[in-house]
């Protein structure tokens, strides 16, 4: 990755208005590509939908593929779900993977009244069949890694939209997932074997506000987000380790959106801090052999004014930042902070919205940096051009 990727992911993003827009309906589908190298896209599609099988059952498909820098991966579950009463909800969830071992398998409520009042509970287990497909009897040749929970990962999660004002609404959501623990083994190798634990969680806010009714919406968001993995092995595995990682993140922001007529205008601000620690004794295969403790704050910048042509379709100008710095971290020094570009980045969009029907639009744009700076790490490719992108939005 060049030092503008995540700029790239910014700017091609998805923003929390058309987040909303995007599951209002009961079917969804939005697609997006950015040229982010010479030879490289960045794709994600995605794709809900909710389809009656009788009066009151309902299948539920939520679908994501991406593939770019950072993940390859098609993600598809799937919920049967039971309207027993006006506004409630219940449903069975499961998702579908290649490996047997990594179904995830739960159940869900959820009521809805209205467009003012909605909540969902939902527990899953995380690797369901993982300890079944184990106790099976198991080649060697095809599957040489065991992995055995002592603690069954499992996750609550919940979500709350309500009213707080006639004006003003709040959304707050959070997930847990408790620590597991497992042992991982080779079968053919009594030596390769550690164990592992893992926790997470996260949750995040929103108050909206409708400032001007019809005309202005604003408001304010935080997220955090909180892992923590641990993997120790004995002295007599192949590979000692008593190593422990943690990351914490956090977001503070504000949004408004305003139109007026065929003229519409956006700007988004938030404020990220993010830190990752790895402490221990052993560090067996970690990419730093010692502790350390890395730290980096960001400031997100996207400001978008546009106006409906003659010609019907939406053109627009958007302005978008990324501004970093990375507090003295413990255990790295020169030689890592060394690799980090410091610089700011900024660019300008020019885009375009085409609407083929009511809930259908293709969207497109051209990037330009202002910086002029470097593709990192290459010194000498520079050019004020930076990059291309399309997406396709429908909801029914």
């Amino acid at each position: 990755m060049d030092h503008e990727y995540d700029l790239d992911m910014f700017t091609v993003g998805f923003t929390m208005a058309e987040d909303a827009a995007f599951y209002a309906f009961d079917n969804g589908f939005r697609s997006r590509a950015i040229s982010v190298t010479t030879s490289d896209f960045a794709t994600q599609t995605q794709i809900h939908a909710t389809t009656a099988l009788s009066e009151r059952i309902a299948l539920r498909i939520d679908s994501d593929l991406q593939d770019d820098l950072q993940a390859r991966r098609l993600a598809l579950r799937l919920g049967y779900e039971m309207e027993v009463a006006e506004g409630h909800t219940v449903g069975l969830t499961h998702s579908l993977a290649r490996a047997k071992a990594d179904m995830d398998m739960g159940g869900y409520y959820r009521f809805e009244n209205g467009k003012h009042w909605a909540a969902e509970v939902e527990v899953i287990a995380l690797d369901g069949l993982n300890n079944i497909i184990g106790g099976l009897t198991a080649s060697p040749f095809n599957r040489d890694t065991l992995r055995h929970y002592t603690d069954a990962p499992f996750m609550l999660s919940s979500r709350v939209s309500v009213p707080v004002l006639p004006r003003i609404r709040g959304e707050a959501a959070f997930g847990v997932q408790p620590r597991a623990k497992a042992n991982i083994r080779s079968l053919n190798h009594d030596s390769l074997r550690f164990n592992f634990e893992d926790a997470f969680s996260y949750a995040g806010l929103l108050l909206e506000v409708e400032a001007w009714p019809g005309h202005i919406t604003s408001g304010a968001v935080a997220k955090f987000t909180s892992s923590t993995s641990t993997r120790t092995a004995d002295a007599d595995a192949r590979r000692p380790a008593n190593y422990v990682t943690r990351q914490a993140y956090s977001r503070l922001g504000a949004f408004a959106l305003g139109n007026w007529g065929k003229l519409h205008a956006e700007t988004f601000v938030y404020f990220d801090h993010y830190a990752d620690e790895q402490e221990g004794e052993l560090f067996g295969g970690a990419t730093v052999d010692g502790s350390y403790l890395f730290e980096e704050q960001r400031t997100w910048i996207r400001a978008k004014i546009g106006a409906m042509t003659p010609i019907g379709v939406d053109a627009s100008l958007a302005y978008q930042a990324d501004l970093r710095t990375y507090p003295e971290g413990e255990g790295l020094g020169d030689r890592y902070y060394a690799f980090i570009p410091h610089r700011p980045n900024h660019r300008l969009t020019l885009s375009f919205s085409l609407p083929f029907s009511q809930n259908a639009v293709l969207d497109g744009g051209t990037t330009f940096d202002l910086d002029n700076d470097h593709f990192f790490p290459d010194p000498r490719s520079r050019s004020h051009y930076d990059g291309t992108y399309l997406r396709l939005r429908a909801n029914w």
